[in-house]
């Protein structure tokens, strides 16, 4: 059994839900821009029009997100999902916009 603590396993049990959330955030940036009828992660009419808003009704990926806002949405996350663990406030979503930096993709 591999026990060494580092990347990602350090923020196990707080910190998950933050990885999840910040997952399903690009995911929900992905499905705006090509709608494939995946569910969203938060199921507010105030989520989806900041996922619009961010991406530009689906025509770029933002290059920096408001953490205070970021963190509303990661709180109904946590009371809306199945997901087990806690939000560590701490954790800012930075593994998402360093992938859409270095990516391709429209900005």
């Amino acid at each position: 059994m591999r026990t060494t603590r580092g990347g990602t396993y350090q923020y196990i049990p707080n910190g998950r839900l933050n990885i999840e959330f910040e997952a399903k955030v690009l995911n929900d940036m992905t499905e705006f821009a090509n709608p494939a009828g995946n569910t969203f992660a938060v199921s507010t009419p105030q989520y989806f029009g900041w996922v619009a808003d961010m991406t530009a009704n689906g025509t770029k990926y933002p290059a920096t997100i408001d953490n205070n806002q970021y963190f509303d949405y990661l709180d109904d996350f946590s009371i809306q999902t199945s997901y087990s663990g806690n939000v560590y406030y701490g954790l800012a979503p930075g593994a998402l916009f360093e992938l859409v930096t270095s990516s391709s993709c429209p900005k």
